[in-house]
């Protein structure tokens, strides 16, 4: 049961780059360039399978696979089972929202005159106490030309070189939900000035 869930989910993981139809742009590298970069972000990201990528071996998606059945089903009780499937069902929710944000920017970008769009994106909304979680936030496509300011749990991040913020912490706390505050300010091509509040929502569960 656990492998046929598995291959759905790889399934969709391997049909994302289907989406992005590079080749249908083979004429303007720089589109090209521009699309390879987001998705290779996108894909990165996202907390559905993580590590997992199609250029993986046979034999590598046969072991990740059975790692994957091992660390997430092996030896479960009922109710870790079904924390389990809440845990894949948010990761999958996730992905797609990252998905509709990435897409939405690029809608924006060519009817609005290229305005700027707030994103921001956590790891895993669902973690053990002392797991790592990783909160990414930026502006549209990505890049610095929006001169953005991020916030993130009341700390200023500065951007990386993609024009990305990106804050690690480790997920210590009681068991439930937390919020995790992120706070996007960047300028529109008119040069007006926004600021725009997002929480962040992520779950620790029991040990």
């Amino acid at each position: 049961m656990f492998y046929v869930l598995l291959n759905k989910l790889v399934a969709f993981k391997e049909s994302i780059p289907g989406i992005f139809k590079i080749n249908d742009f083979s004429d303007k590298q720089y589109l090209v360039t521009e699309l390879k970069r987001d998705l290779g972000f996108i894909i990165d990201s996202i907390p559905l399978l993580p590590g997992y990528k199609d250029s993986l071996s046979e034999g590598q998606r046969d072991i990740y696979k059975k790692k994957w059945v091992k660390e997430n089903f092996a030896g479960s009780t009922s109710l870790l089972t079904m924390l389990q499937l809440n845990k894949i069902k948010s990761e999958v929710l996730v992905t797609e929202q990252n998905l509709v944000s990435y897409f939405d920017s690029q809608i924006k970008a060519s009817y609005i005159c290229g305005g700027p769009f707030p994103l921001a994106v956590i790891s895993s909304s669902y973690v053990k106490a002392g797991q790592s979680i990783e909160v990414s936030a930026g502006i549209g496509q990505f890049n610095t030309a929006a001169n953005a300011k991020v916030i993130i749990n009341d700390k200023e991040i500065e951007l990386n070189n993609e024009g990305v913020a990106q804050y690690s912490f480790k997920a210590n706390g009681k068991q439930g939900k937390h919020i995790i505050p992120v706070t996007i300010g960047y300028y529109k091509p008119d040069g007006t000035q926004v600021e725009v509040r997002k929480n962040i929502e992520y779950i620790i569960a029991d040990k």
